[in-house]
């Protein structure tokens, strides 16, 4: 179901998680079918339900909570 929001929220944690510990993660792109502007809109959500943290300065980027480091 490449096309449901429930798709890309799955897609941008994978990528998360994926990423070296404290890496902040580029969400520049397209995920799939989804456009940037859609993919950015998620992970404003996925930073409110507790799940990814943004950069401060930079809206796509995002990494998993506690990942490392001090933030920018």
């Amino acid at each position: 179901f490449p096309r449901t929001t429930r798709w890309l929220r799955g897609r941008i944690l994978d990528r998360a998680r994926d990423a070296a510990d404290g890496a902040w993660v580029d969400f520049r792109e397209p995920i799939g079918d989804h456009p940037t502007e859609a993919v950015v809109a998620m992970l404003t959500v996925l930073a409110r339900d507790g799940l990814l943290e943004l950069a401060p300065h930079d809206p796509t980027s995002a990494r998993l909570p506690g990942a490392g480091g001090s933030a920018g």
